[in-house]
């Protein structure tokens, strides 16, 4: 039988070929048809095995992308929502004035944006955000949010004046982004307080001039 698995690869049943050979070509047949089922199972096997290998990638690319969305929060101190939900903990712990711009007026100002304006958050909210901005100032400020709003490419920091409740004279510089909120476009604004910094250099400047002089 073995002689003739070795010239009989094929499994062919010859007429008239003998016992011998028919055993084989059967015993052949057999092997085969296990091969092939054995194959068969190792296929699915490795299928699921796949199938299941992609669901775990997918689960970690949401979880990833879930995982970017809550760090890119984090570092802004705050976590938007449709419903417009903030992490209140982190605002009022932040370092910078925070507030959130839409349809022109104040629609979230932290704790640290009272600071620095001097009003109180009704205030804030019950008035247009340009009100709060230097004459000279509002033309330029005005300009860059209506082109922002629109998608329109604009420096994202830039430093100009508001006007304190006290009626003092700040210096702010302002970083900000467009993102949508609840649907419709707003700009996301960190702000820093940089007046002693701009009276600082305004000193040195004369100093200088009159140490030239």
């Amino acid at each position: 039988i073995e002689k003739t698995e070795k010239i009989t690869p094929y499994c062919y049943v010859l007429k008239n070929s003998g016992n011998n050979i028919l055993s084989a070509s059967l015993k052949m047949a057999f092997n085969i048809f296990k091969t092939r089922q054995d194959l068969k199972l190792h296929a699915g096997e490795l299928e699921s095995s796949v199938e299941k290998q992609n669901i775990t990638i997918r689960k970690l690319k949401d979880e990833n992308h879930l995982l970017k969305e809550h760090i890119t929060h984090a570092r802004m101190g705050i976590e938007l929502s449709d419903s417009g939900l903030i992490y209140k903990q982190l605002m009022e712990n932040a370092s910078e004035a925070i507030y959130i711009v839409q349809d022109k007026r104040l629609k979230y100002a932290n704790p640290k944006t009272m600071e620095i304006t001097g009003y109180t958050n009704e205030e804030l909210s019950s008035r247009s955000f340009i009100e709060f901005i230097h004459d000279d100032d509002r033309e330029l400020v005005m300009e860059n949010h209506l082109k922002r709003i629109k998608g329109d490419f604009i420096p994202h920091v830039y430093q100009f004046r508001i006007i304190h409740k006290d009626g003092t004279i700040r210096w702010i510089e302002l970083n900000a982004i467009l993102f949508s909120w609840g649907g419709k476009p707003a700009t996301l604004n960190f702000v820093t307080d940089v007046t002693d910094k701009k009276y600082a250099e305004k000193l040195i400047t004369e100093l200088n001039h009159r140490y030239e002089e």
